[in-house]
């Protein structure tokens, strides 16, 4: 069987689906006094570029420059599945957009491994690849 007949037989939901998963912050988890489990899952290429080229911006000479933290917000904002959109919170915590309330509730450890979760939900871990670029030369 060759892979487009592969593909043909696969199940189609299966084969494009972003995967999702749970992951607690255990700082906010003490904080509220039970777990605080948020759902992340994996952000579209498409997406991912379109947040990079937003972040992105053309300096003199024609040198870019990216906006890295702007990216990792974005990508937090495209990628906890959790809705935390909610007015009151909103309201409460000052905030007029979710990515307001993102940057004032998870410091940056936190914001660091949700990124790195978000990442690896959406295929970029790099430790993987690799593996599997050496499996297939091999």
């Amino acid at each position: 069987m060759n892979l487009v007949e592969a593909l043909l037989k696969a199940d189609e939901k299966k084969v494009t689906e972003i995967p999702t998963e749970k992951m607690e912050i255990k700082r906010l988890s003490k904080l509220v006094g039970g777990p605080f489990i948020i759902e992340v899952g994996g952000v579209s290429n498409k997406r991912v570029s379109e947040i990079t080229d937003a972040c992105t911006v053309t300096k003199r000479h024609g040198k870019t420059e990216t906006n890295t933290y702007q990216v990792n917000m974005m990508l937090m904002v495209e990628g906890i599945k959790t809705k935390f959109g909610d007015k009151e919170l909103l309201k409460k915590y000052g905030c007029a957009t979710v990515k307001e309330l993102y940057e004032k509730i998870f410091n940056v450890g936190e914001t660091t491994l949700i990124v790195q979760k978000i990442s690896d939900l959406s295929g970029v871990n790099k430790e993987e690849q690799e593996e599997e670029i050496e499996a297939v030369k091999n």
